[in-house]
């Protein structure tokens, strides 16, 4: 087909883009309806009448027609066909009907789902024919009545989901709040209650509490009292939390009694977040998991203006809330483990690396809170269990490490029990230091290496060794090991820190695998973790395989010296791809 093109690259039909589209949509729907008439004709070719015709035979084409499909609208001629076969119970004669291209169909059913969609969001059903029509290139099969139908739908979903059977069903949280809807129903303003999850004890919404409190305050003391109410709920623990409730209450509660009753008799439902994980705590103080989830709702109903249905409106309700799950996001993570208190031989150990170094420089790690990895990223529990059984095979590139003087300062960050340190040692290296979050990979490496230095990780990724201190650092297997972005950016930032300008990164880590064993565990966690390449292994690590892309931006600042791939044995006996990757902290100028 012949068109005539502008200089813009437009046609009368529109862009040239689109129309090559739609043409292809055409030719490509023509050819299999003309495949489907054929394959129905062949089919019964062996049916004759008395003198020996066939009585299913071509006809033709039935008249032109547009549909409109996501491509546009496309004109379809249907080959037609003239079927003389008799159904024996009817006595009426058989008709051929088109599975791609029924009689009744004029859109694709792509169409009809996102039409319903659109009145869900906001698109008034009354301008679906002229905001559609442009967009689409014909009004086809755009009837708002379509919404109708699907509404109806809506309905009967929402029923089948309140009929639902939840005797087997057991949530951990519940936050329950209610919306009142801009819809005029039967009753005036009413109230839709809406519950996410369910959990076993009741509690306050710290952001409404606020608000309610600074409402029964003068202006000029409410930034004094909104701060000691954020220390009530921001505080490290229960206790904490009461002695800064008691505060606030003397504080305010001679002048403004009121106020602080809104927070005295409630304050056991107030705290009771505290009573679960906290790494819970952030979602739970609040209400804004369904908060968020009300902004949806209310952006949409507030453009309904016509008298509305009590069933109407809370199928509408329904699906919104439906649509908006698809977008939620799981708790931070699984409960805190405590972790194993810092002794004084621990501490005196890193007092003599640091005089190891030949430095006198006095420091003092950062609080342990605001720099410390969470318990899924170093996983303590589960290496300590794991200390006496596992073996870790990443080779030791010794090319790499030839131009390196014997006597510099080496760290083995995540060192486990000292294998590659043994490596190092035996190749002339003696300046070595092995740190690990594991105390159970530390006693290991402590009984098979008795005169290396070694300490366990108090605060990871912070090390308890002063800034430039050390050669070459080596992350064998470390990062595989934390399966946060946030977290794997603080151990390199912790690592640059330590390297002394010019100072070597040497990185071995494992690749995302292409194998289908390791597909399906990425696909299977991708929605927990909010990331692919992060599993669980049958034993209750919790591991990352990494993009090579990933690594480069990870490693952004420092400079790239050379990148190897190397096959390895896992710590569960797996062969699988790996990267080595050498690095250099750049150097001051």
């Amino acid at each position: 087909m012949l068109s005539v093109v502008n200089d813009d690259g437009s046609t009368p039909n529109g862009s040239l883009i689109d129309e090559i589209v739609r043409e292809g949509a055409r030719r490509m729907l023509a050819a299999a309806l003309e495949a489907e008439v054929n394959a129905y004709i062949a089919e019964l070719a062996e049916q004759r009448d008395e003198t020996g015709r066939r009585l299913v035979v071509r006809n033709g084409y039935h008249q032109p027609r547009k549909v409109t499909t996501a491509a546009g609208a496309v004109e379809v001629k249907a080959p037609r066909v003239n079927d003389k076969r008799v159904d024996a119970e009817t006595g009426e004669r058989k008709r051929f009907s088109s599975a791609i291209l029924p009689p009744w169909c004029r859109k694709s059913p792509k169409i009809s789902e996102v039409l319903p969609l659109l009145y869900l969001h906001g698109l008034s059903s009354g301008v679906f024919v002229p905001a559609l029509e442009q967009f689409l290139g014909s009004a086809a099969g755009l009837s708002p009545a379509t919404v109708t139908r699907l509404t109806q739908q809506w309905q009967a979903d929402h029923a089948a989901f309140m009929d639902r059977d939840l005797s087997e069903v057991d949530y951990v949280y519940v936050w329950a709040d209610g919306i009142h809807l801009n819809v005029r129903l039967e009753e005036a303003k009413a109230c839709v209650l809406v519950l996410v999850g369910s959990a076993p004890t009741a509690r306050r919404c710290w952001v409404h509490k606020t608000a309610n409190v600074l409402d029964s305050l003068p202006k000029s003391a409410q930034p004094g009292a909104k701060k000691a109410i954020q220390d009530i709920y921001n505080a490290e623990d229960r206790d904490h939390a009461e002695a800064a409730a008691k505060t606030f209450a003397q504080l305010y509660g001679a002048k403004f009694p009121k106020a602080v009753k809104k927070i005295t008799d409630d304050v056991d439902e107030l705290l009771a977040f505290y009573d679960f994980p906290a790494e819970h705590w952030i979602h739970l103080r609040t209400t804004n998991p369904i908060e968020s989830t009300f902004s949806t709702v209310r952006l949409r109903t507030k453009v309904t203006r016509g008298a509305g249905s009590r069933t109407a409106a809370l199928a509408m309700v329904f699906k919104l809330v439906e649509s908006a799950q698809a977008r939620w996001r799981g708790e931070r993570t699984p409960p805190r483990r405590p972790r194993p208190r810092r002794s004084p031989l621990r501490t005196r150990q890193a007092r003599r690396a640091t005089h190891h170094r030949g430095s006198m420089t006095a420091f003092s790690q950062p609080p342990r809170e605001a720099s410390a990895m969470s318990d899924l990223d170093s996983q303590v529990p589960y290496w300590d269990a794991a200390a006496g059984t596992k073996t870790f095979t990443h080779p030791l590139h010794l090319p790499w490490l030839e131009g390196i003087s014997r006597h510099v300062a080496i760290l083995d960050y995540g060192c486990g029990y000292g294998r590659t340190m043994e490596e190092l040692e035996q190749h002339g290296f003696g300046n070595l230091t092995g740190v690990d979050t594991s105390p159970g990979m530390i006693n290991r490496a402590r009984r098979l290496h008795p005169t290396m230095d070694f300490a366990v990780l108090d605060a990871p990724p912070v090390s308890p060794y002063p800034g430039a201190g050390f050669d070459a650092v080596l992350l064998f297997a470390v990062l595989t090991c934390v399966p946060d972005d946030e977290a794997q950016h603080r151990l390199i930032a912790e690592l640059n820190r330590i390297l002394k300008p010019g100072g070597i990164l040497y990185i071995s880590d494992l690749l995302l695998q292409d194998d289908e064993r390791n597909r399906s565990r990425y696909s299977r966690y991708a929605q927990h973790y909010g990331r692919y390449g992060v599993f669980e292994t049958g034993d209750g690590a919790v591991c990352r395989h990494h993009s090579r892309e990933w690594l480069s931006t990870l490693l952004a600042g420092f400079e790239p010296i050379d990148t190897r791939t190397i096959t390895v044995s896992t710590m569960n006996g797996h062969e699988s791809t790996g990267v080595q990757i050498l690095a250099s902290k750049p150097t001051l100028t």
